[in-house]
């Protein structure tokens, strides 16, 4: 495995992007990075978040103690500096989740805090499309139709005017799980 390795793994949402970071994490081959939010738990969570109030996360924020610190749907959402230092320091491979509209700011900001760590940066495409809109419709997430709009959106720009910051594109097929983890295993295994 590759050590000094951060990946970053960017999808809509409801596009696998959690799926596949705990299929990751439990074969051992990455190591989530957990992400503080302002919103509420939510039953498949999965360990990934840690939540924190509205003040205390602004308060890290306005320290500069995140990396791809966000919002999304009036949620804060950011990866705690510390934390991703830490799984480096033991000689993991940090998986986080990634916000598109962020990559370029992020990426130069990831090589400048660990300049001798490789950043590998993946989009998971949802296919077909049609079953994505299904799924996360389906899902009772609020503000569906903005989370369709904002996916719609990070697809065309990774597919587009920000393609040269994606590393890879791996098409995440509905039905064909295992397929996808095997595509984002051999990326970071290779």
């Amino acid at each position: 495995m590759k050590k000094g390795l951060i990946v970053v793994l960017f999808a809509p949402s409801a596009g696998g992007k959690d799926t596949v970071i705990s299929a990751l994490h439990q074969q051992g081959i990455a190591c989530p990075c957990v992400r503080e939010t302002t919103r509420a738990p939510r039953s498949k969570d999965n360990g990934f978040y840690r939540f924190v109030t509205a003040q205390e996360f602004q308060k890290r924020r306005l320290s500069g103690s995140y990396v791809f610190d966000h919002e999304y749907c009036g949620y804060g959402y950011s990866v705690p500096i510390n934390d991703l230092g830490k799984l480096l320091d033991d000689g993991n491979i940090p998986i986080l989740k990634g916000e598109i509209t962020q990559i370029e700011h992020e990426r130069r900001r990831l090589l400048e805090l660990w300049p001798n760590v490789r950043l590998m940066t993946i989009e998971l495409v949802p296919k077909p499309l049609e079953k994505w809109l299904e799924v996360i419709r389906l899902e009772r997430y609020d503000n569906v139709e903005a989370r369709i709009a904002d996916g719609v959106s990070e697809l065309g720009k990774a597919q587009g005017e920000l393609r040269n910051l994606i590393d890879h594109l791996v098409d995440n097929h509905f039905g064909e799980l295992e397929r996808t983890i095997e595509s984002v295993k051999s990326l970071i295994t290779v």
